[in-house]
Formats: C-alpha cells, sequence, structure tokens
C-alpha cells in the first residue's frame, strides 16, 4: 500500500492538475461565450495526464498490473500523447467549428444530422483513446502454468 505522501505524488499531477485544466477551460469557454463541446477540453486534460506519465514513469509503476507493461510506460504514454495531441488538434480544428456554426447561427448552419455524427465521432475516439489508457494500468499479465 502507498502512503499518502507517496500517493499525493501520483494523485495531484494525474488527477488534480488535470481537473484544474479542465475545469478553467470549461469556466473560460463558458464566460467566452464559447460552445461547450468539451470533446477538444476532455483531451486536454488526458494530454495533462500523459504528460504526468511521462514525466514521472517510475511512481507510476506500482499502478500497472503487468509487468511487461511496466517496462514501457514511459515510451507507450509518450506515443499516446503524440496520438492524442493529434485526435485533439483535429476536433478543435474540424469538428469544433461545425458545432459552433450549429449554435451560433440560425441561418446556413449545418444540419442537425452533421451535429450528431460530428459528436458522435468526438466522443468516440475519446472512448476508444480512454479506454487504451485505462486498459494499459488494469490489463494483467499472462498467468504461466506449468
Amino acid at each position: 500500500m502507498l502512503e499518502l505522501p507517496e500517493f499525493m505524488r501520483i494523485f495531484v499531477p494525474a488527477v488534480v492538475i488535470p481537473i484544474a485544466v479542465f475545469g478553467g477551460n470549461w469556466a473560460f469557454r463558458y464566460h467566452s461565450d464559447y460552445a461547450q463541446t468539451a470533446a477538444s477540453d476532455f483531451l486536454l486534460a488526458v494530454l495533462i495526464f500523459d504528460g504526468a506519465v511521462v514525466t514521472t514513469a517510475k511512481e507510476f509503476e506500482p499502478f500497472i498490473k503487468n509487468a511487461e507493461l511496466r517496462q514501457i510506460a514511459l515510451h507507450w504514454h509518450v506515443i499516446l500523447a503524440v496520438v492524442v495531441a493529434f485526435v485533439w488538434w483535429l476536433i478543435l480544428t474540424y469538428a469544433e467549428p461545425v458545432v459552433a456554426a450549429h449554435y451560433s447561427s440560425r441561418r446556413n448552419k449545418p444540419g442537425r444530422l452533421a451535429l450528431v455524427l460530428t459528436l458522435m465521432v468526438c466522443w468516440m475516439a475519446i472512448f476508444v483513446l480512454v479506454s487504451t489508457h485505462i486498459g494499459f494500468f488494469v490489463v494483467q499479465g499472462a498467468s504461466h502454468h506449468g
């Protein structure tokens, strides 16, 4: 069992900072009358989590159940951070304008189907990325029975 100081060394960069950035970004969007699409915002928090794992990879090792995966935590999360950053950019560049156009203008706005499909694609991509992150920590190693 991890002691409180060790736990906090992981908990703050992995949980508190991403939630703070996520919440701050939402508050900024709300105050600026930007659409609360949250898809790119959520990925920003995931990207911060990846950064926390990369900068404190050794501290995350006790949370990784599979011994083989424990050895590649740093490299895995660098690759995931690049993928997450790319998907974040795609959503911010292509999906959010569709959502913003839908909510900001009554004239010439994309149809409801375009909005629904855009949001579905965004959140499905996020589901896959988050599932990949969670799976890395919970997958069990193969048992070796002789």
